[in-house]
């Protein structure tokens, strides 16, 4: 399944976070190269699904980007389904890592 990120907050052209590169590092991924990209400069397709981490997100998305493209909160593709996975950008490093594998359950579950 091929992917790409974006989001509802955050600058262009920015590197990964450190935390999240280093997460990645150790599930066998490299973010190295990935820079961000707002969801108002994002390219989206007709044929994307669009995968947001809580529901106040479903609302902000539609209004930043005006495309009828079907959404899904990402915790309901968990094993202990959750409609909300909290950004962990301002927490500590075990509750950020925490989140981190949150996030990967949930993509695993969307590719069973």
């Amino acid at each position: 399944m091929e992917s790409a990120s974006c989001g509802l907050n955050c600058g262009d052209d920015y590197p990964a976070d450190p935390r999240a590169r280093e997460f990645a590092l150790t599930n066998g991924l490299s973010l190295e190269s990935h820079k961000t990209v707002n969801v108002r400069d994002f390219k989206f397709r007709q044929t994307d699904l669009v995968v947001v981490m809580e529901p106040a997100h479903l609302d902000q998305f539609r209004s930043k980007v005006h495309q009828d493209l079907p959404l899904v909160l990402a915790g309901n593709h968990g094993k202990a389904q959750s409609p909300y996975i909290h950004d962990p950008f301002n927490c500590c490093p075990a509750y950020f890592a925490r989140c981190e594998s949150m996030v990967m359950e949930c993509v695993r579950g969307m590719n069973a």
